[in-house]
């Protein structure tokens, strides 16, 4: 979506003080409305948060239940995963799969040394190998002088850098606040 360009009816640098002051009033009203807000969705959570934790909690009891049933009866399912009833179906699924340490006698940092002396190619092609660029060391070698425009320009690569706009409101009274911003 373009963006428009927006016709600036301001003419002095009193002009922009101005309107700084209406700002800080407009986000004053806003924080104001928002903490009104804020208080009465706190009062609905605070009125409703027994009745939901009673319910949560009776509803986790049957859920505990049927999943003991279920487990003590896992005989009934047959070779089905589930069964369906009058309201609802309960079954067992399978996850999916994840590699986990065989025992306390592995750790990763064995698992990978193993994997890398394996027999078998595939198993030794499952070792990853990452290569990046260290774009932050790329960085501090051009502020440091070590790398060229050119140099960057010729590895596809070049510095960018955005000017972003940002205003910072005073919240408090102007002549607290000191002189006025000039030209």
């Amino acid at each position: 979506m373009a963006r428009k360009k927006v016709e600036c009816r301001l003419a002095t640098w009193d002009d922009v003080d101005a309107e700084l002051g209406e700002l800080v009033e407009l986000k004053a009203q806003e924080d104001g409305v928002e903490s009104e807000m804020n208080d009465a969705l706190k009062a609905i959570r605070d009125q409703f948060a027994p009745a939901l934790a009673q319910i949560g909690e009776a509803r986790s009891e049957a859920e505990s239940q049927v999943k003991a049933f279920c487990v003590e009866h896992r005989a009934d399912f047959g070779a089905r995963k589930s069964r369906e009833l009058t309201h609802g179906t309960v079954s067992f699924r399978l996850g999916n799969p994840t590699l986990a340490l065989k025992n306390r006698d592995w750790n990763w940092k064995s698992v990978l040394a193993s994997v890398k002396g394996a027999m078998n190619v595939v198993l030794r092609r499952c070792v990853r190998v990452k290569e990046e660029i260290d774009k932050e060391a790329v960085l501090a070698a051009k502020a440091a002088g070590k790398v060229s425009d050119q140099e960057l320009a010729e590895s596809g690569l070049k510095v960018a850098q955005k000017e972003t706009f940002g205003i910072e409101l005073r919240y408090e009274e102007p002549a607290k606040a000191g002189g006025k911003g000039a030209a």
